[in-house]
């Protein structure tokens, strides 16, 4: 499938656009998308959040959900989780 992928660099580049937003706007997946960009040279975002796993951790040990943490901290339940998960204290709760 041909994608104009001049287009899409500035897009995603100049426009701000997500990969997830090219993706509808071209009608093809996500990933095919990163991969176009990628061959161009274009550095993807990524998901690159500053999150201090110590406060992950402590609100976690005080009785938080991981739920109720992300939405403290104002980022994804998986960025949390993804921290806990690394922690050797962590122990999911039943």
């Amino acid at each position: 499938m041909y994608l104009n992928v001049k287009e899409l660099a500035y897009l995603y580049e100049q426009r701000h656009m997500s990969t997830t937003e090219l993706a509808a706007l071209y009608d093809v997946k996500p990933a095919t998308v990163a991969e176009r960009l990628k061959e161009e040279g274009v550095r993807l975002r990524g998901n690159n959040l500053a999150l201090d796993m110590f406060e992950v951790c402590r609100r976690y040990q005080e009785g938080h959900s991981p739920m109720q943490i992300a939405d403290q901290l104002g980022c994804s339940y998986s960025a949390v989780r993804r921290r806990l998960d690394a922690w050797q204290g962590y122990k999911k709760r039943s």
